[in-house]
């Protein structure tokens, strides 16, 4: 359709739906996307809030439907949905003026499965089509990749049975800047991952029930940083990092399923103690040198109160949330 007919159709339409000519015509009370909510009886938008306009045709048969959206009475935006034996080929968004934003045009195969979606706007400076294609890639239909993008900006990504990705290619202006592999077990369970960028490369190591166990970031065929998890049945007791000359680490005490105490260190030397008393209320105590200096008592995400500690002594108080 051309876009002069384009912006004469939708005036016309906004006059047939005030005039009530189309008995299709039905209007709703809206939310700001245009999400139909309780109808209205009044046979036009409301003075006051959202409200939207729905029109199939006078027959039902020309495979085309309008929406308007309006705000406090007068037309916001629209939207005019084009279809064929049932099947969506093409979504047009309008401004209040009636000038189309973009066009979405769907693509499918001989199974009537949508495979690609070209999608167009009215800035100029953007690339002329954005593409979202999904396609198998063996004979099986087993892995299948889904592809997305417009002009040199890409990515790539292929998927098992289970829709899962196994392997992604970022590109941008046609350089390929990510590349993204996930190894798993026959029942899809994730065993390590594999991102690269540039002169960097992250492997995240898994155990066989899922469990995270190890991160390492690789820089320039260097070993940067390695953390490493250690878990007691399903709750995580311990993290170490270590990279650039430091050991951080974390303790982790459980009761049941909740935390109740935790500990940080750096180099072997104490830096903070959590305990929670309750699941909404914890005591966190900072040291400096291995010495606590400050005592802070939290309520949800609220400071209760700060007590100032020398030698293991109260010096001062703060009340409040501060």
């Amino acid at each position: 359709m051309h876009l002069m007919s384009r912006r004469v159709v939708l005036p016309l339409l906004i006059a047939m739906a005030a005039a009530g000519i189309s008995s299709a015509v039905e209007w709703y009370q809206s939310s700001p996307g245009g999400i139909s909510g309780s109808p209205l009886t009044g046979g036009g938008p409301e003075a006051v809030g959202w409200s939207l306009s729905v029109d199939n045709g006078t027959d039902y048969s020309d495979g085309r439907e309008t929406r308007l959206l309006y705000l406090d009475g007068e037309l916001f935006s629209s939207t005019v949905y084009y279809r064929s034996n049932g099947r969506m080929t093409a979504r047009e968004n309008l401004d209040s003026s009636g000038e189309v934003l973009s066009r979405v045009e769907y693509a499918y195969d001989r199974e009537g499965i949508p495979r690609a979606m070209y999608i167009t706007t009215s800035d100029e400076s953007l690339s002329e089509f954005y593409v979202e294609t999904d396609t198998a890639v063996n004979s099986e239909g087993t892995f299948h990749r889904h592809t997305g993008g417009s002009s040199g900006d890409w990515y790539i990504t292929d998927l098992n049975q289970y829709g899962q990705p196994v392997a992604r290619k970022v590109l941008d202006s046609g350089v390929i800047t990510v590349e993204s592999s996930w190894a798993r077990n026959d029942k899809g369970i994730l065993g390590e991952e594999i991102h690269r960028s540039g002169n960097e490369e992250r492997r995240i190591r898994y155990d066989a029930n899922g469990r995270l166990l190890e991160e390492t970031t690789i820089r320039n065929d260097l070993v940067i940083l390695v953390r490493s998890y250690f878990w007691t049945n399903i709750n995580l007791t311990r993290v170490e990092e270590r990279g650039e000359g430091h050991l951080l680490v974390r303790e982790m005490e459980w009761s049941g399923d909740r935390i109740i105490y935790e500990t940080r260190s750096e180099n072997g030397v104490i830096t903070s103690q959590t305990e929670w008393t309750n699941p909404d209320e914890r005591v966190e105590t900072l040291f400096r040198d291995g010495k606590a200096v400050i005592r802070v008592y939290w309520s949800g995400d609220t400071r209760q109160r700060e007590e100032f500690l020398k030698d293991g002594e109260v010096i001062r108080t703060r009340e409040g949330n501060v």
